[in-house]
Formats: structure tokens, C-alpha cells, sequence
């Protein structure tokens, strides 16, 4: 092994070790990403002699730790099952658990294949890890200087020039690159000395293809006037993370200022305080806390125009995506995109088990009903109305009145729902709870007064949010989107 690598992969240990000693639990499982090309080939020798060396060191203080490579087959190439196979052939030799998965890619409206294909493999990345699993992936510092050069022509900003990290959280593990610091050509000096076996992508030659037309036209004339140039990307890239850090600090202090609702929500007025800059850095912050894609810069001073000025009414908002942003009572709300609502006919609930959920539609969101003491409404009271079919869910037609737990008197829906400052293109929207004729309760507001769980008693909080399942985003690493 050549000093650098050696250096690369002691610094992938002592990453190893510094996530063991920040999450105060042991890494359980490496996963390694393996396509069966010559990146992913070298991890795979690299990785499965640390794994068994840690296995026979009993000095070592990482214990129980495993290896499975992951094999995503995307069925996009004649060759693909004959690249499966052989994958399962060098997990063979190497005696390390493989796991084969396929799946087909479907591209989105103006998406490429290669960004859905990406897609693809990440969605069944975040299925595969669980807690304590770190996800190794074979990205080297030739793909970094690709990375950055691809968001340079497409006008990204510092979040963009990032590139890609070496370490950053993924769901409940981590993912890291511990080759993100070695070039193409120190890994193919590698792999020949130690013999290695891999297969070639044709695809990866078709420069019809955006990063291969930089990887095979721009990047070696690059290379002959600046021979450097791979390694000063790199660093750029550095920069950037490290700018991005600071933004990231400072978006999170502004964050402290002017979030309301356990942040679900930005005030205006608090935003009116800040300049543009500022608040863009907060508005991409949040947004992703919400988990929606991060908007444009249009899109940014579409809000800052059209929601953060003076007199804006409910009804204005931006959209775009499956994202769409409102005011209401000087606050932002980020939303999905919700088609037009139509009245539905009353849904029967059977309750299976705690916590249990409900998708109620396209537009109608998911209720998510979770068991505890003393809050909530009575569990046997639910319990027996969900086993007789009469637990059902209703939307507001007018009307309607409700008594909710502690408050003296019964008033109307509507007043209640001006009263608890529910956004206006909400109020139709929210579901209803009941039991025959007998509102129970509105989900994430009140409990009526005669079916609140007394203290010491288990009862159901029933909650509710505008996502559907199929809403739910993948965990893709920022620099990837």
C-alpha cells in the first residue's frame, strides 16, 4: 500500500473512532456501495482487510464490527446482470456478506437519467442502513474536481462549490469517503499492484453525458496547463465547505430569533430586521429543516417581494417543486404543494396498533395516532369505537360545534379555528375526528372535555400533517442535490 492510501485510510479509522465517541455507541456495521468498478473495487480490498484485522485485534476497541457490501442494479445496461455477478463472485472470495437489490429508474419531469438514477440508489441506501452502520461510498478527488467544476457552470453558490464531504450524517448512520483525498490515478496504481478484478461502465465513455464530457474534454486539457488542478479544485472545495459551516452558524442563530412553533414556522417581523443576504441564508436553512428542496434565487426574492412586505394576505404564496410557502399572522409556513381540496365523504378508522396512521388522501394528509398516559383521547373509549366501526373521520361542512377540554363552554368550529390561528387554507383541510355523531377531537389542537384521557389513564394524542407517505423525501446528502 503507497503512503497516501495508507495515510487515507488512517484517517478513515480515526473518522470511525471520532463518530464512535460523538454518538457514545459502537460502529456496528460498514456498508460499503459497490457497483464493481475500479473506485468502488479498491474500498472493497481496503475495507474488508480493516474490517478482519479489527476482528483478530483484540487491542482494537471497536467490537462486533461487520462489512456488507450493497449492490444496486439498475437494470440501465445489456451487461448489468453479468456486473451483479461478478460483484457476487469478489464478496465470495473476500467471505463478505453481499446484497443484491434491483430496482427500476423513472425519471421526472426534466430530470437525466444519470440525477434519477441517483435517486434510485440513494432512496435504497436510506431503506438499507439502520443505526450505527456507516455507508462507505468510493468517491475520489477526481470526482470531487468534477463535482465542483459541474455546479460551477451551473451558477451554484457556496453550498454547491462544496462539493461533496468526506463525513456527514445520512438518516439514522453516517456516510463517509475515505478516498475523497486520493486521485483516479493513485487508485488504478493500487488496484493493478494488488491485482484487483473490476468491471467498465461503457456508459462512463459516452461524453454525451454532462460530468463524462468534463471528466474525458475539459479536465485533462485542464490538467496539461495547470497539472495541479485536481488537487486546487479540491481545495477550493474546502473553502467552501468551510464557508458553508459559517453560513450554516449563522443561519442557526437567526433561526433562534425567529422561529416560532418549534421552528415550523419563520416571523416576519423578526425577518424584516435582517438584510437580504441574511435572510436568504435563513430561508435556505429552514427550508430544509422542513425538508423541501431548496428554491432558486428568483424564488428567494419572490418571497422576500411577495410575502415579507407589509399587508400580504393569506391567499399570496410561492411555489415551486412540491414546495409552496404562505403567511398568515406575520408567519411563514412551508407546506407541500396542495392540490385543490374537494369535500370527501366521511373515512372509517380501525385502530391495529400504537402508534397507527391514516393516509386520508391526496391533499389531506396522514394522521398519526400515538399511545401514552394521561393525554390524548381515552384509549378504551377509541379502542371500542374503532372495534364496533364506528371511528370515523370527517371534514368541516359548516356548523359543526365542539367542546374541547378544558374550556367552560362549547363553541363553533369555525370560531375555535380563527380562535387556535389556524391559516385560513388550512381550515378545510383539517381533519375531524368522531364517534358516531360525536366529535372526539382535532387532530394536533383539542380533545373534547368528555373523552380527554384522565392522569394516570393511557389515551391516543392523534396528530396530523399535510405529508402523504409518497411525500416523503429521500435522505440525499445535501452536496448531491
Amino acid at each position: 500500500m503507497d503512503a497516501t492510501l495508507a495515510t487515507v485510510i488512517a484517517g478513515f479509522f480515526d473518522q470511525l473512532r471520532i463518530r464512535q465517541a460523538g454518538l457514545g455507541r459502537p460502529v456496528k456495521r460498514l456498508v460499503l456501495g459497490y457497483s464493481g468498478g475500479l473506485d468502488s473495487a479498491v474500498l472493497f480490498h481496503l475495507l474488508q482487510h480493516y474490517v478482519k484485522n479489527v476482528q483478530q485485534t483484540a487491542a482494537k476497541k471497536i467490537t462486533g464490527l461487520s462489512l456488507v457490501a450493497l449492490h444496486v442494479n439498475h437494470g440501465l445496461q445489456m451487461q448489468a446482470s453479468q456486473w451483479a455477478q461478478h460483484c457476487l463472485a469478489q464478496a465470495a472470495i473476500y467471505g463478505i456478506e453481499m446484497q443484491l437489490i434491483e430496482t427500476v429508474v423513472q425519471k421526472k419531469t426534466g430530470q437525466s437519467l444519470e440525477d434519477a438514477a441517483r435517486d434510485a440508489r440513494y432512496q435504497i441506501f436510506q431503506a438499507f442502513v439502520k443505526e450505527g452502520d456507516v455507508l462507505c461510498l468510493a468517491h475520489h478527488q477526481n470526482d470531487q474536481a468534477e463535482t465542483l467544476l459541474f455546479r460551477l457552470l451551473r451558477g451554484s453558490g457556496p453550498l454547491g462549490l462544496a462539493a461533496m464531504r468526506d463525513q456527514l450524517g445520512f438518516g439514522p448512520a453516517a456516510l463517509v469517503r475515505p478516498l475523497l483525498r486520493c486521485s483516479r490515478n493513485e487508485l488504478e496504481n493500487y488496484a493493478r499492484r494488488q491485482g484487483l478484478n473490476w468491471v467498465d461502465d461503457p456508459s462512463n465513455e459516452d461524453v454525451h453525458f454532462d460530468r463524462n464530457y468534463l471528466r474525458h474534454e475539459i479536465l485533462p486539457r485542464l490538467q496539461q496547463r495547470w497539472p495541479a488542478v485536481i488537487k486546487t479544485f479540491a481545495r477550493v472545495a474546502d473553502i467552501n465547505q468551510d464557508t458553508v459551516q459559517l453560513l450554516t452558524e449563522v443561519a442557526q442563530e437567526d433561526y433562534e430569533i425567529a422561529g416560532r412553533n418549534q421552528g415550523q414556522q419563520l416571523c416576519v417581523l423578526a425577518l424584516r430586521n435582517f438584510s437580504d443576504q441574511r435572510i436568504d441564508n435563513l430561508l435556505r436553512y429552514w427550508l430544509q429543516t422542513q425538508g423541501s428542496e431548496l428554491p432558486s434565487r428568483h424564488n428567494l426574492w419572490r418571497i422576500r417581494q411577495e410575502l415579507l412586505q407589509p399587508g400580504v394576505g393569506s391567499e399570496a404564496r410561492v411555489t415551486w417543486a412540491n414546495t409552496e410557502v404562505r403567511v398568515y399572522q406575520h408567519a411563514l409556513y412551508c407546506l407541500p404543494k396542495m392540490p385543490k381540496h374537494e369535500i370527501a365523504l366521511e373515512q372509517t378508522w380501525v385502530l391495529t396498533q400504537s402508534p397507527d396512521s391514516l393516509f386520508l388522501g391526496e391533499g389531506r394528509g396522514t394522521l398519526r395516532c400515538k399511545k401514552v398516559m394521561g393525554q390524548g383521547i381515552q384509549a378504551q373509549l377509541l379502542e371500542h369505537a374503532s372495534q364496533g366501526g364506528d371511528l370515523h373521520i370527517r371534514w368541516r361542512q359548516g356548523g359543526e360545534r365542539c367542546h374541547p377540554a378544558g374550556r367552560q363552554h362549547s363553541q363553533t368550529l369555525k370560531k375555535l379555528l380563527q380562535e387556535y390561528h389556524v391559516p385560513p387554507w388550512l381550515r378545510e383541510r383539517i381533519p375531524l375526528i368522531y364517534s358516531g355523531e360525536h366529535c372526539l377531537a382535532v387532530p394536533g389542537l383539542w380533545v373534547s372535555k368528555d373523552v380527554v384521557a384522565k392522569a394516570e389513564t393511557p389515551g391516543y394524542v392523534v396528530d396530523w400533517t399535510l405529508q402523504s407517505p409518497s411525500e416523503h423525501r429521500p435522505i440525499t446528502p445535501p452536496e448531491e442535490v
